[in-house]
């Protein structure tokens, strides 16, 4: 017992401060994540908007988030990852206060779509500043933490959510909002003074960093490219979790919503307690790439065991293999994406791979929901296999062929 203790602490040490201060801002954020999770609901319900406009608002939100995610990266490398954290996560706090002053559909959308642009410009601003505070021995754990983080706050905002629903819909925009605020300061407070600190004692973030090193584009590196596209397609196969598998839960097994909210919450469960000591077991051992491969691997095959067997056993062992998937896959591949760029260039090699998940999770429901209408939960579950199989195959082409950062991979 006291070695296994040992071995959890061990996965957590090492990670600088700031680190921490960045994730418990994230947590503090994702705290009042409701907005997303109850808007279709207020805007049919409290606004009365036809199912049309509702769908055009939802639509905004990806259109926000993709704009966003190449925004923030853009403005990462111009004014630095500081000023962009902190003014898109208050931006985005303020735009939510203004969502529940107005019913108008045009503005609605228009609000709605700052809302997301600023919120996810904030996200490659994030990783940014983490990797100002990582080396190699820490990367992906660093970012695993940051997961952590954004794991327990989204377990947290459906609770909160449900309650103030029930005493006044428009609460949920004023406490989202608010937590965006909180994380904002909660920022500039404590990043803040360490960033005054290093000036003061005349710092660097990293001693390693040249102001001669040519300024990197990730839009001419072709593998850089072809790795995003691995992204892209593991996310659309894996974002099938939120919408496509609640559906075969509900429809094949004909389970109650409490049945399905446990067995999703295993998901969640299962990364908050068990990803970092995984990561701190494997980081550095093999390349980040075959623990990618491996994890898309381990997501065909619970895709692959739901056409095969039947009975509950199945539906619990998939959502251990989903979530080890997730765990496997994706903190590397945010390890992978920060080790390709350089300083000069992290906000904008970031700012795509955001962009990336976010195209997955707008395609995802669509592709999900069509196979599902015109063929069957079955042929859904097989293509979805083959997807992650193109994505794992892509994978051995871009190891073979890279010979730019080996190292790294």
């Amino acid at each position: 017992m006291v070695k296994i203790k040992e071995f959890v602490l061990n996965s957590y040490s090492g990670i600088h401060k700031n680190v921490w201060i960045l994730a418990t801002a994230m947590f503090i954020n994702r705290c009042g994540s409701i907005v997303m999770l109850f808007l279709s609901v207020y805007l049919s319900q409290e606004l009365q908007f036809s199912i049309q406009q509702t769908g055009i608002v939802m639509a905004m939100l990806g259109i926000g988030s993709l704009t966003g995610s190449l925004l923030g990266g853009f403005l990462v490398d111009k004014i630095g990852y500081y000023k962009v954290l902190v003014s898109t996560i208050i931006t985005s706090g303020a735009v939510l206060f203004m969502v529940s002053f107005t019913s108008n559909f045009y503005v609605v959308c228009l609000l709605i779509f700052l809302f997301t642009a600023t919120g996810d410009a904030f996200r490659p601003a994030n990783i940014t500043a983490m990797s100002s505070f990582t080396d190699e021995s820490n990367y992906t754990r660093s970012i695993g933490l940051n997961r952590l983080a954004m794991n327990l706050g989204f377990s947290v905002a459906p609770i909160i959510g449900g309650l103030l629903a029930v005493v006044n819909f428009k609460a949920i925009f004023w406490v989202d909002g608010l937590t965006c605020i909180a994380a904002g300061i909660f920022i500039i407070v404590f990043i803040g003074k360490a960033r005054r600190v290093e000036r003061k004692n005349g710092l660097s973030k990293k001693t390693n960093v040249r102001n001669d090193e040519p300024v990197l584009s990730p839009w001419k590196d072709y593998f850089y490219l072809l790795f995003l596209l691995v992204c892209l397609l593991y996310a659309t196969s894996f974002f099938q979790f939120f919408t496509s598998l609640p559906l075969y839960y509900k429809n094949v097994y004909g389970l109650s919503p409490k049945t399905i909210g446990l067995l999703m919450a295993m998901n969640g469960l299962g990364v908050a307690l068990i990803e970092m000591s995984v990561i701190y077991l494997l980081e550095n051992k093999l390349r980040n790439f075959t623990y990618i491969k491996i994890g898309c691997a381990v997501l065909i095959v619970a895709f692959i065991m739901m056409n095969i067997w039947k009975g509950m056993w199945v539906l619990v062992v998939s959502i251990i293999l989903i979530t080890l998937s997730e765990i496997l896959a994706m903190p590397f591949m945010a390890s992978f994406c920060m080790r390709r760029a350089n300083p000069q260039s992290m906000g904008r090699y970031m700012g795509l791979y955001s962009m990336a998940w976010a195209v997955a999770l707008i395609i995802a429901p669509i592709i999900g929901t069509q196979l599902i209408d015109r063929y069957s939960f079955e042929v859904m579950w097989y293509s979805l296999a083959g997807v992650t199989f193109l994505a794992m195959s892509l994978m051995f082409y871009i190891k073979d062929r890279d010979r730019l950062n080996v190292a790294s991979n």
